[in-house]
């Protein structure tokens, strides 16, 4: 009897860890369509947490570290041109 509960518990066990896998990458989805990165990351990580070499969470890693480096290079390509334009009295 204890095998046979512990087969029922596993797969609920793997049930749960298949929807908290769902929810991690519609998250992670979620922020990249919205370009809110750090939803995206969370959901990321979250996912990489449950299983570190889930195809879908890398590959969507690599899209949100593209998007980083996009977003830091805009962002300090601006604060040169302040500091360009600004009076350096």
């Amino acid at each position: 009897m204890s095998s046979q509960s512990s087969v029922s518990n596993s797969g609920r066990d793997s049930d749960k860890n298949q929807r908290l896998m769902a929810l991690a990458l519609a998250r992670a989805h979620s922020g990249l369509d919205k370009n809110d990165l750090r939803m995206a990351r969370s959901g990321i990580f979250w996912a990489l947490s449950m299983q570190h070499d889930n195809s879908e969470a890398l590959m969507l890693k690599q899209e949100l570290l593209s998007r980083e480096r996009e977003r830091n290079t805009s962002s300090n390509a601006t604060r040169g041109s302040v500091k360009a334009a600004s009076p350096t009295d």
